[in-house]
């Protein structure tokens, strides 16, 4: 993917997350110009990340669970 097109991902994701999600598909369909891929890719990243899977984990990192240590895809575990 393109520098160029992962930070209007970047930009496009971290604006959609400030707004409700009903006015959220609107907000997306008039900020991707016409670029379905786009938004499918913004919509498809705000799911993942908005998913209950995580927000049972507590988010990214290190979470404890039933008292055993966890570690999530990509959190580095050196200190």
């Amino acid at each position: 993917m393109r520098p160029e097109r992962q930070q209007r991902i970047e930009q496009l994701y971290h604006s959609a997350l400030k707004i409700e999600e009903t006015p959220r598909a609107a907000f997306l369909q008039g900020n991707c110009g016409g670029d379905e891929s786009l938004r499918r890719e913004v919509e498809s990243l705000l799911a993942f990340l908005e998913s209950p899977a995580l927000e049972l984990a507590g988010g990214w990192g290190r979470v404890r669970r039933n008292g055993l240590r966890c570690i999530l895809p990509r959190t580095t575990i050196f200190n």
